[in-house]
C-alpha cells in the first residue's frame, strides 16, 4: 500500500494526529508565553524595587547633608540680614535669627519633599518596616525645627528663657548646633541611627540588581 492510498483510506486517523500535533503545539506556545510573562513580571518587579530603593537612599543621604549643614556651629555674618547689628532690641535679634534659621532649614524642606515621595513609593512595596523607619527620620528633623523655634523665642525674650532653665538652654543649643559627624551629640546620634535603619531596609534591594 503506497502512502497516497494509506492517507486516503485512513483520513480520520490522519486528521486526529494532525489535530493532536496542533493542540500540543498550542499548549507548548502557551507554556512558553506564561513562562516568559512570569519572567518579565519578575524582572519588572526587581527593576521597580531597585529604582525605588535607589531613590529612597539618595534622598536620605541628601537629607543627611542638609541636616549637617543646618547645624553648623559657626554662624557667619553673611547669614544674618544685610545691615543687621546685634543690639538690645529683642525683636530685631529674634527676627535676625529667624532669618538665619529659615535659610538653613530651606534645603531640608526642599529635600524632605523628595524624601516623602520616595518613602511613599517604598511604603507601597514594603509597607510597615520602611514606613516606621521613614517616620523616625522625619521625627528627628522635627526636633531640630522645634529647637530652632525655641532658640528664636529665647532671643525674643532677651535670653530669659535660657537663663531661667539652664538644662533647657543646653538641650536646645545641642539640638540646634553640632559639628558635622559629632559623636557625642544626642540628636546627631539619633539622626544617624534613623539613617542606618533606612539603609538596613534598602541595601538588600539594591544588591538584587
Amino acid at each position: 500500500m503506497n502512502v497516497l492510498t494509506y492517507l486516503s483510506t485512513n483520513a480520520t486517523t490522519v486528521t486526529a494526529i494532525k489535530d493532536a500535533i496542533l493542540a500540543l503545539a498550542g499548549v507548548t506556545t502557551a507554556l512558553v508565553a506564561v513562562v516568559g510573562l512570569n519572567s518579565w513580571r519578575r524582572e519588572l518587579h526587581g527593576k521597580t524595587e531597585y529604582e525605588t530603593a535607589r531613590n529612597l537612599i539618595r534622598t536620605t543621604y541628601k537629607l543627611r547633608e542638609a541636616f549637617d549643614d543646618a547645624r553648623q556651629p559657626l554662624v557667619m555674618g553673611g547669614e544674618f540680614p544685610s545691615g543687621y547689628i546685634k543690639a538690645n532690641d529683642e525683636l530685631e535679634n529674634a527676627k535676625a535669627w529667624a532669618y538665619v534659621f529659615h535659610a538653613r532649614w530651606a534645603p531640608i524642606a526642599q529635600v524632605l519633599d523628595e524624601f516623602d515621595i520616595a518613602a511613599l513609593e517604598a511604603e507601597a512595596l514594603w509597607a510597615d518596616p520602611i514606613r516606621n523607619k521613614a517616620k523616625e527620620l522625619r521625627s528627628t528633623l522635627r526636633v531640630l525645627r522645634v529647637a530652632m523655634e525655641a532658640y528664636i523665642a529665647n532671643e525674643q525674650s532677651g535670653g530669659e528663657d535660657f537663663r531661667s532653665d539652664r538644662d533647657f538652654a543646653r538641650q536646645i543649643r545641642s539640638e540646634v548646633f553640632a559639628p558635622r559627624d559629632s559623636h557625642d551629640n544626642a540628636l546627631s546620634q539619633r539622626f544617624r541611627t534613623a539613617v542606618e535603619g533606612i539603609e538596613s531596609e534598602v541595601r538588600p534591594k539594591l544588591k538584587r540588581r
